[in-house]
């Protein structure tokens, strides 16, 4: 169920129109007392990270639904499927285009997600009881 939310969520954040995500950047840059401009003079690339944590939340959340070892490559397949089916989604929506560097960035958090709950579930196996 967890993964069928982020699944949901993750696509309805990446098809919004572009002018949805301005309307929602300027939301929060207020409530938070955040500068209200939305130009990115930090050099940062926000939207990148906005990929990468949006796929490793994606990742994680695939495991724990299906945790064993076999389903991996299947999750990774998937994950990959998703990332390129955003990207067309993308070139669909008004204020909106596709960029492969997102599919990247998309790949490297799947990446993270998927590493981060295998290594979770080593530490937690090396554990001894009580």
């Amino acid at each position: 169920m967890h993964a069928a939310i982020a699944l949901s969520l993750v696509m309805l954040f990446l098809s919004l129109p572009g002018t949805v995500l301005e309307a929602i950047q300027s939301g929060i840059a207020e409530i938070v007392g955040w500068q209200a401009e939305l130009d990115n003079t930090s050099g940062l690339p926000t939207d990148k990270l906005v990929h990468i944590l949006l796929f490793a939340w994606l990742a994680w959340s695939l495991l724990l639904g299906w945790p064993d070892r076999r389903f991996y490559g299947r999750i990774a397949a998937f994950l990959l499927f998703i990332a390129l089916l955003s990207e067309g989604v993308q070139l669909l929506v008004p204020g909106r285009s596709a960029d492969w560097l997102d599919v990247a960035a998309d790949i490297v958090g799947a990446g993270f997600g998927l590493s981060g709950q295998h290594f979770l579930r080593v530490w937690r196996g090396k554990k001894k009881p009580g």
